[in-house]
């Protein structure tokens, strides 16, 4: 018959009676042995604090159900070490699909879409994708700053409700024996007269309460899941800190806005923001247009002048050999052009005769 360990001895001593007070307990060979505390009135009931050094320590109740592989995986889980796993080139795709964008509230959108309508003369026919793709490409150091910001939320909601995982399947595998989880995966409680009466019914009376524990798992079937090296990505965040993400967008998208509004190409920035939005609705840029009151004349919208807020149009006459002019409009003048060609063409010769004298 195998000689009781010292922890057991020690245990029905407490049972009758013998109080150990403050103990040096690691000399009952015994590393999860934490503290007895005496039941004067009830010895019995005394109570075992029972703890493991850490979730390595924890985790080898489960040796003979997880491969190293996935022990590594959960101790960074658990001690939330695993570093965020976007990748720059990642995070580049999922902006200029628009899928980080899509997180966006109204207020950033509408950002984009100003920022996007001054840096290019086709952002009315553009989708906001493609918003997304040009934003990136001319400022892409804050873009960069928004995909981060990004990254390091969704890792984290995903790390916690992994942690949550985890803790959930190895938690509570001992109170149906009497055995309390003061901390998950880490500190337990119970009874003197419960400890000593699970070494007696599994026969461990020389046992360690490691041996004990992982006894109790065997014995109820404990099973658990695997792949655990994919859990990260088979993960979705379903509480996304859309407040914090947001501030720091807007952060950054309001840094953007107002380095182009302190640009000095511009002469009158709100000015010019009319004016191209006016022109890129009514006529469109690089599209020929049809003067209406003129047979064969025709004129393109090329591009608005910051410097003067001018609009710049090519002309084009088919019935002449000079086919196509370059000429520097107001917004005014583009409409008279287009409903009075004849009016205007008489000014226009007035203004440049008296620009001549």
């Amino acid at each position: 018959m195998a000689k009781n360990s010292e922890l057991y001895d020690l245990l029905v001593r407490v049972k009758n009676g013998y109080d150990p007070g403050w103990a040096y307990y690691s000399r009952y060979d015994d590393d999860n042995l934490d503290d007895i505390r005496f039941n004067e009135n009830k010895p019995g009931l005394s109570s075992v604090n029972i703890v493991f050094s850490d979730y390595d320590d924890y985790l080898k109740l489960y040796s003979d159900l997880l491969d190293e592989d996935d022990i590594y995986y959960l101790k960074l889980f658990l001690s939330n070490q695993y570093q965020n796993d976007f990748d720059r080139y990642q995070l580049q795709e999922e902006w200029e699909q628009g899928y980080v964008a899509s997180y966006l509230n109204d207020e950033n959108k509408e950002l984009i879409d100003r920022i996007a309508h001054f840096i290019s003369k086709d952002s009315v026919k553009m989708d906001f994708t493609n918003k997304s793709k040009l934003l990136y490409k001319e400022y892409e150091g804050e873009i960069d700053n928004i995909m981060w910001e990004w990254s390091d939320i969704e890792h984290n909601c995903r790390m916690d409700i992994i942690r949550d995982e985890v803790i959930d399947e190895f938690s509570n595998k001992f109170y149906n024996l009497g055995i309390k989880e003061v901390v998950p995966l880490y500190k337990y409680k119970c009874s003197v007269n419960t400890l000593i009466r699970l070494f007696d019914m599994f026969g461990l009376q020389s046992g360690t309460i490691f041996d004990l524990f992982k006894k109790i798992l065997e014995v109820n079937k404990v099973s658990v899941n695997s792949y655990y090296n994919e859990m990260y990505w088979n993960t979705s965040c379903t509480n996304f800190d859309m407040e914090s993400f947001n501030r720091s967008a807007n952060w950054n998208l309001t840094r953007i806005y107002e380095h182009i509004l302190d640009d000095e190409k511009f002469v009158d920035v709100e000015e010019f923001y009319d004016v191209k939005n006016a022109v890129e609705k009514e006529f469109g840029f690089d599209k020929w247009n049809k003067i209406k009151t003129k047979e064969n004349l025709y004129f393109k919208v090329d591009d608005v002048d910051p410097s003067t807020n001018k609009i710049i149009i090519s002309f084009r006459n088919n019935e002449s050999d000079n086919r196509e002019e370059k000429r520097s409009v107001t917004y005014d003048e583009l409409h008279r052009m287009q409903t009075q060609y004849e009016l205007f063409n008489e000014i226009r010769k007035i203004r440049d005769k008296i620009f001549l004298i």
